[in-house]
């Protein structure tokens, strides 16, 4: 029965566990989700500390013991949850790493999971969501979260704070398996896998639409971009090879968007924002916790487990690079720059042989993107985005070799 649970599986087994631990929050089991967040990501860091050790290893090893130390040192109050959430995050990042021997039927399973989880949850909430707040011209967020209901769950949070959060954590889900989608298009029926790919824009658009949301649109469109760049001859047959071809569709859905009264408020908030990057508020956080940094903290961070109560991030920056720096100072920093650019310059090279490590090259440039405007920090299994930054092309070879064998 265990012949083949080998530790590939039993990682993708814990992640999926994590994924699940999102989708039973609305339904009350609160403590039940604490567990599976924290613990699939502490199981998965003690995975990759027994590994045995190479150089990149025993240095990620070494930082991690010094980030330890230095948030213990520093330690605040509330200290060991934001520990224990620190910790875990790690966990799920390292897991790109530790999945390198992963194969393609593998990430098939895993890639069925990522949608059809958001699928189910947002058929569940969708019709709760009250549209007419949209059509109205006048945005509230907390009138969008009031039409869920005023219950409150088990944990002390709202039912309509727990489904938007929610929301938002899926969708990170849905964006994971468009990124991926090139290791297993051939695995697919083509028709479902259009159905599906279809229904989660539309759930991305929607969540953009319903909750004012910037980021999500601003994803969706890089995706586009990066799959008209790198993905027209991996996804023959799903996209249309020709490149001015693919530039007019993209074209066309920016067009729908700029002038759909529906996104109105949403371009308002981008147009807010490049008018006063300044008064940005993530920007404003990030400058705000960096500008009281020390020497040494700038080398080392604050550590894992520091939180900052006068921000709205507290534990975690909504900028990614600070975040970095926020825990593991300029050398944390470093390291994942230099692994991600090392990451993508590998993947392109190898590309010219074996197209499909530019899914590497598209998640390294993705996750780099990202980090501007958002954490990638976190204790959600998506975040092994950031982790795949950098060592994607480790399970990519592994994915290669498997559909060589198979063929040969």
């Amino acid at each position: 029965m265990f012949k083949n649970f080998n530790k590939e599986n039993l990682i993708l087994l814990l992640l999926g566990l994590n994924i699940l631990s999102s989708f039973i929050w609305v339904f009350g089991f609160h403590t039940l989700r604490l567990v599976l967040l924290s613990g699939v990501g502490l199981t998965l860091l003690s995975i990759f500390f027994i590994e045995k050790n190479v150089v990149a290893t025993i240095f990620i090893k070494f930082w991690i013991f010094i980030m330890f130390f230095v948030g213990f040192i520093n330690r605040p109050s509330g200290y060991f949850p934001n520990l224990i959430v620190d910790l875990s995050s790690l966990g799920i990042i390292y897991s790109a790493y530790s999945i390198r021997n992963i194969v393609g039927n593998q990430v098939y399973k895993a890639a069925i999971i990522l949608i059809i989880v958001p699928l189910i949850f947002y058929a569940y909430t969708i019709p709760s969501m009250d549209i007419s707040i949209v059509q109205s011209g006048y945005f509230n967020r907390a009138k969008t979260l009031n039409a869920f209901g005023d219950t409150l769950l088990a944990g002390g949070a709202l039912k309509g704070q727990v489904i938007y959060d929610t929301h938002g954590i899926m969708l990170a889900q849905v964006f994971l398996f468009f990124l991926l989608l090139p290791i297993f298009y051939t695995k697919f029926n083509k028709p479902l896998l259009l159905l599906l790919f279809a229904s989660g824009v539309l759930l991305i658009l929607l969540y953009s639409v319903y909750y004012q949301k910037r980021q999500s649109s601003l994803e969706l469109f890089l995706i586009i971009i990066l799959y008209g760049l790198y993905y027209r001859k991996l996804l023959r047959g799903f996209l249309p090879n020709n490149l001015l071809f693919t530039a007019i569709i993209a074209i066309g859905v920016i067009y729908f968007v700029l002038t759909s009264s529906y996104f109105e408020n949403v371009l308002n908030r981008f147009t807010e924002t490049a008018e006063d990057i300044n008064s940005f508020d993530r920007k404003e956080e990030a400058v705000f916790v960096l500008s009281q940094f020390s020497f040494l903290d700038w080398v080392f961070g604050k550590g894992l487990g520091f939180s900052t109560p006068d921000t709205a991030g507290g534990a975690m920056l909504h900028i990614g690079y600070a975040n970095l720096i926020f825990k593991g100072g300029i050398i944390l920093l470093f390291f994942y720059l230099y692994n991600s650019i090392n990451n993508l310059m590998y993947c392109l090279k190898a590309a010219k042989r074996h197209p499909e490590f530019y899914v590497g090259v598209v998640i390294s440039i993705y996750s780099m993107i990202q980090l501007t405007y958002t954490g990638g920090f976190h204790w959600f299994a998506t975040i092994i985005i950031t982790g795949l930054a950098m060592f994607s092309r480790y399970p990519l070879k592994s994915i290669v070799h498997d559909a060589l064998y198979l063929k040969g």
